[in-house]
């Protein structure tokens, strides 16, 4: 995980609230390569939405697992996920 952010939200298809991948839904998870949000399972099961050809290709290639990384790569992806993001600016 680069981005652990501690919030409900609705769901951004419906704008409905409450379902199960509320609460720290936009955290961001990331494999070194890709990067989404903590709730895409919900949207695959609920709406069936459409991943691309290459996350798909990429997951397979690698099992389906996110590969192991080391911590000074997972602080560079943290930094470049919170450009201009002034919460993670605080100290």
């Amino acid at each position: 995980m680069i981005a652990a952010i501690m919030e409900g939200v609705p769901d951004v298809i419906s704008g409905s609230d409450g379902f199960p991948e509320m609460s720290g839904a936009s955290s961001l998870l990331t494999d070194g390569v890709w990067v989404w949000r903590r709730d895409l399972a919900y949207y695959l099961r609920r709406y069936h939405v459409a991943l691309p050809d290459e996350f798909r290709d990429h997951a397979a290639r690698n099992g389906y697992l996110v590969p192991p990384m080391e911590p000074r790569r997972i602080v560079e992806l943290q930094k470049e996920a919170n450009v201009g993001c002034t919460y993670f600016d605080r100290p």
